[in-house]
């Protein structure tokens, strides 16, 4: 019995650092720990509840299905299949790409086009030819200027007919 009497009579020490850093960080293992079993539980019943939401739609659906088709059947609405839509698609796009190719070429071509015209349509005076040593560059720089500003508005009339 002494030994009990010891224990109760011994002076209260009061709790030091550690004791009081390990007690609160095992208060919050446990919470965290709790937060996380609670955490599970919600999550659970949420995918039941969809899980449940989704049978019932599918149900739903199934009914549904045979008479909504049947009556857009009877309206003359077809919605093509899944690969009929990927075949459409692939075709819009080998066609948006066809037609893009015959765009650049069609540019390609009026720009050569317009290359051949300037050259029928431009000859140097004969003080501006190439062959000519004593030319003057400013007056030939001039005349070439007129000439392509003379075409431009000649070729854009051209153009507009």
């Amino acid at each position: 019995m002494r030994d009990h009497d010891d224990y109760f009579s011994r002076p209260k020490q009061s709790p030091d650092a550690l004791t009081i850093f390990l007690s609160v960080l095992a208060a919050i293992i446990a919470a965290w720990a709790l937060k996380a079993v609670y955490d599970e539980i919600q999550m659970r019943r949420a995918a039941a509840e969809f899980s449940r939401q989704m049978q019932i739609m599918n149900a739903r659906m199934a009914t549904e299905r045979p008479a909504y088709q049947y009556k857009q059947h009877e309206q003359g609405v077809v919605y093509p299949s899944p690969t009929q839509q990927a075949a459409l698609r692939k075709k819009l796009i080998e066609e948006q790409k066809a037609e893009e190719r015959a765009k650049a070429t069609a540019a390609f071509e009026a720009k050569i086009a317009k290359e051949k015209a300037w050259e029928q349509y431009y000859r140097p005076s004969k003080e501006c030819e190439s062959d000519y040593d004593d030319k003057d560059l400013m007056v030939c720089a001039n005349e070439h200027m007129r000439a392509k500003s003379e075409f431009e508005k000649n070729w854009r009339k051209k153009l507009e007919r």
